[in-house]
């Protein structure tokens, strides 16, 4: 189990009641709510992450686990002290995809090495980038994600 206590930056702001489809475009506003894209809409994390046995469909409509296809940054919002919680590489690697894409471009590369490292620097982030095939492909697949991760102490 690879859980990430300590190692993320703080949670998401709560989320703008109008989400994606927001037009405010003033950066306090964007600073102090997040505007997830894509599927169905907000999820809260489930307190019991990968440990859940509720199989209630109402749960299951209302929180995202470890895995789920809503586990992803910027549609789950985690309650205070409760960060992600990622068994495999490929559900870190899914969280950090918001677009489904299945390629993470260098901004959601960083962030994930943000996420799982103790501050690390400009240097460490763009060599990072450039090992994981970054730079000569314009951005990360998994098939090139996981071999790299292995090789890196992801924490």
């Amino acid at each position: 189990s690879k859980s990430a206590a300590g190692l993320l930056p703080p949670p998401l702001p709560p989320p703008c009641r109008f989400g994606a489809s927001c037009y405010n475009r003033d950066s306090e506003h964007r600073q102090r709510f997040s505007h997830p894209s894509g599927l169905e809409g907000v999820y809260r994390a489930c307190k019991k992450a990968v440990d859940c046995d509720d199989h209630n469909l109402v749960h299951l409509q209302q929180f995202a686990h470890p895995g789920d296809r809503s586990y992803r940054r910027g549609l789950v919002v985690f309650p205070e002290g409760q960060v992600p919680h990622f068994d495999t590489l490929w559900q870190l690697f899914c969280y950090f995809d918001q677009e489904e894409s299945g390629h993470l471009k260098k901004e959601d590369f960083e962030r994930l090495l943000r996420g799982r490292l103790q501050a690390p620097d400009a240097g460490l982030l763009e060599s990072s980038w450039c090992d994981a095939g970054g730079e000569s492909n314009g951005s990360v697949n998994f098939a090139r994600f996981a071999p790299w991760a292995e090789a890196f102490p992801l924490g």
